[in-house]
């Protein structure tokens, strides 16, 4: 499952890359650079929760180790600019939001509660980090990574799974049970 949700994931990072829409899309179509680009950040996805540590593809796959916890790091997302990557850690006794250079260095903890932070995404401007808050019913919240405080974005009965901000950050598109079955909203 957990495999299966980050090459999930990587489609859809592979997709905003290529400028193309990751609902149905083929990739055979785009040009060889474009694929080879596909290829290393699908790579660099999948590698991402190995051994619960998040890791970047550097040269021919090779991969590096990003940070060095004990306790798990997961769910790695690039920064739209490529320089941070932000990730789920345990690190603190709780699963909450972390950033860290891409080229390593000394992580940054940008959450800490109670509750447990899912479904990570940058914002297109890479000024912020939206995530699902799960301390009872899930909930979409916008964190800006130079600090301050949260700003929560959705306030639905049933939660919200699996939420991504436009890259305009006009639109946000996510799945919820709002209406009796799990659908995607906009």
């Amino acid at each position: 499952v957990v495999l299966e949700r980050c090459i999930d994931l990587a489609h859809k990072r592979v997709a905003d890359l290529l400028g193309r829409s990751h609902l149905g899309e083929q990739f055979e179509a785009v040009p060889d650079r474009d694929v080879e680009l596909a290829r290393q950040f699908v790579h660099a996805q999948v590698i991402g929760h190995d051994d619960g540590r998040a890791k970047l593809a550097e040269g021919e796959g090779a991969p590096r180790q990003v940070t060095r916890e004990v306790r798990d790091d997961w769910e790695p997302s690039f920064s739209p600019d490529g320089k941070w990557i932000a990730y789920l850690s345990d690190a603190g006794g709780q699963a909450d939001v972390w950033i860290v250079s891409s080229a390593g260095g000394q992580p940054i903890r940008v959450t800490n509660d109670a509750g447990e932070e899912i479904d990570l995404t940058w914002t297109g401007d890479g000024r912020g980090v939206t995530f699902a808050y799960t301390e009872a019913v899930p909930q979409l919240f916008l964190y800006p990574v130079a600090g301050g405080e949260a700003r929560q974005l959705t306030t639905l009965r049933t939660g919200v799974n699996y939420a991504e901000l436009s890259p305009d950050g006009k639109w946000l598109a996510y799945e919820s049970n709002e209406a009796g079955s799990a659908d995607v909203w906009v």
